[in-house]
C-alpha cells in the first residue's frame, strides 16, 4: 500500500507501525515504548542530586542539569520512537474521510443545515 503523504521520507516508511509484515512488531513495540516513558517519568525526579552540584560533568556543568540534559535527549528519541511505532498511522486517512464525509452532506444536504 502506497502512503499519499509526499512529506514522509523512505526511513519514516519503513519505520511506520504497520509498514512490515509483522503486525505483532508493532505490538510490541509500542508497548516497549509506553515501557520507556514510564521509567523516563521515574527518573526525571531526580531525589538522589537534590542538594548536590558535584561532580561538575565537563567541568563546569553541575551533574543534576546534566542529568536532566540526558533525560531530555532521552525523552526527544522516545518521542521519535512514539511517532514511529506506538502513533495510530490510520488517523491523516480517518481525518480525510471525515473531512470529505461533511463536505458531501453540506453539498447534498442543501437547506437541511437548519438555518431559518
Amino acid at each position: 500500500s502506497h502512503n499519499s503523504d509526499a512529506r514522509g521520507s523512505p526511513l519514516q516508511f519503513s519505520l511506520r507501525a504497520g509498514a512490515g509484515p509483522a503486525r505483532h512488531g508493532k505490538a510490541n513495540m509500542r508497548v516497549v515504548v509506553y515501557g520507556i516513558v514510564v521509567v523516563l517519568m521515574i527518573l526525571h525526579h531526580d531525589v538522589w542530586n537534590w542538594h548536590r552540584y558535584e561532580p561538575l560533568v565537563f567541568g563546569v556543568i553541575p551533574i543534576g542539569l546534566a542529568h536532566h540534559v540526558g533525560i531530555s535527549l532521552a525523552a526527544g528519541v522516545v518521542w521519535f520512537l512514539a511517532v514511529n511505532f506506538a502513533w495510530p498511522r490510520d488517523v491523516e486517512q480517518i481525518e480525510r474521510e471525515a473531512a470529505e464525509a461533511q463536505r458531501s452532506a453540506g453539498q447534498s444536504g442543501g437547506s437541511r443545515g437548519g438555518h431559518a
